[in-house]
């Protein structure tokens, strides 16, 4: 997965909390760091049964391997993560993890799946990071083109037209803003003279 769901209060969720209350903002970088290896797996658990993993995460943290020992420890007393996995299987992930990547992944199949009945286009023909990013691009497309077309005013009486010149309204017609004396044809600015 190469995003996932951060809530914009994250910093006020109870494990959060303690985590920085014990190891200032070091608990904050260290709980986001493992979220981002976590959902960057496969099946959203990250495995830390070698030392070398360890080691990696610990220098990504920027910590002591005790104070990674430290963090660790204290994310699975609370319940950050899941301990059982843990325990019995060396992997980091936790049920409020899994419920919200598959969250993700059922959201982009259901996109995936209305792409294609839109555009006729099988999986073969597109790959699923493609028709997504491609149904992002095309609605920005769209929301743009109709930003960079629209006047902006320059709270001077005139106004930047997308290609650059300037313009003002004059008695209810749009001219050149230097020249009064030449018309605009505006067609699409209409709603402005009025």
């Amino acid at each position: 997965m190469d995003y996932f769901p951060h809530d914009t209060d994250a910093v006020n969720d109870d494990k959060v909390e303690m985590l920085r209350a014990l190891y200032g903002n070091d608990g904050y970088a260290f709980f986001f760091i493992l979220l981002e290896r976590i959902y960057r797996t496969r099946d959203f658990e990250l495995d830390v049964s070698d030392a070398e993993t360890l080691q990696i995460l610990r220098k990504k943290c920027g910590v002591t391997v005790d104070k990674f020992n430290k963090m660790l420890g204290t994310s699975l007393k609370i319940g950050a993560f899941c301990p059982k996995t843990y325990q019995n299987q060396k992997k980091i992930t936790s049920d409020g993890i899994k419920k919200r990547a598959q969250a993700v992944v059922d959201k982009r199949a259901r996109m995936r799946e209305t792409y294609q009945n839109q555009q006729g286009v099988s999986d073969a023909e597109t790959p699923a990071e493609t028709r997504a990013e491609t149904q992002q691009r095309k609605e920005k497309e769209s929301i743009d083109n109709i930003y960079n077309n629209y006047p902006v005013d320059n709270h001077d009486g005139t106004y930047t037209l997308h290609d650059g010149s300037r313009a003002r309204n004059y008695f209810g017609k749009w001219v050149d803003a230097s020249d009064q004396n030449v018309t605009l044809d505006l067609g699409f600015y209409k709603e402005l003279t009025k």
